[in-house]
């Protein structure tokens, strides 16, 4: 069970990964590739407009992922986080609108910030997880009932018609048996009464030859 959900699920991280991968992407090359490769944020008050292009990509990627649960999408949004920590760091660097205990203060809120969210997000994602996993094991358990269940009633079907058959068969025997009874009955009685008519036959010939004998007795008394 415990494999089956896994592979489910990894298949559809990786799915949903491959698709925030490929917004963000656009995203990131619509607000910030060109401002970043031509240093238009590494100047005075660069720190301020690359937040804002930041908060506008942020905000278009969660337009788009809004169909999504948060720990689906925020691990990709975490990745790209991370991997523009360097570029942020030179552009506050480069801001002289901030003086260097902001840029020390920013440079801290950032790191909290971004260790606060990759805490939250590993909560959401475990929570999310085990969610899931109790959601596939009720739906395991609800497929094995009914195949339980299934299961039940063929064995019921099957005895039903064996139980069918058992009683076809016996009654088939019992007609079998009564059918030879008449049938011997039949045949005792044809024999009997060919036993009564060989006694009348029998008993006609010893009164003809009783008749015969008491005739010639006559005569030689005569």
């Amino acid at each position: 069970m415990d494999n089956f959900f896994y592979k489910i699920k990894e298949s559809n991280d990786d799915k949903i990964k491959k698709m925030c991968e490929i917004k963000l992407q656009e995203g990131y090359t619509k607000y910030l590739e060109e401002n970043i490769n031509s240093k238009r944020y590494e100047i005075t008050g660069g720190y301020k407009n690359f937040k804002r292009d930041i908060d506008r990509l942020k905000q278009e990627f969660d337009s788009v992922h809004r169909d999504f649960k948060d720990y689906e999408i925020m691990w990709t949004w975490h990745g790209f986080v991370q991997s523009i920590k360097e570029t942020e760091a030179l552009i506050i660097k480069a801001d002289e609108d901030l003086s260097q205990k902001e840029k020390e203060e920013e440079q801290k809120r950032n790191e909290q910030r971004f260790d606060k969210m990759l805490k939250n997000q590993e909560n959401i994602q475990a929570k999310a997880l085990e969610k899931q996993k109790n959601d596939m094991q009720s739906h395991y358990n609800q497929l094995e009932n009914k195949r339980d269940k299934q299961l039940k009633q063929e064995r019921q079907k099957y005895q039903d018609l064996m139980v069918a058959k058992l009683n076809f068969e016996k009654e088939t025997a019992q007609r079998e048996t009564e059918r030879f009874r008449k049938e011997q009955e039949q045949k005792q009685m044809e024999m009997m009464k060919e036993m009564e008519k060989e006694r009348q036959r029998h008993a006609q010939q010893i009164a003809m030859c009783m008749d015969r004998m008491n005739d010639r007795d006559s005569c030689i008394l005569s």
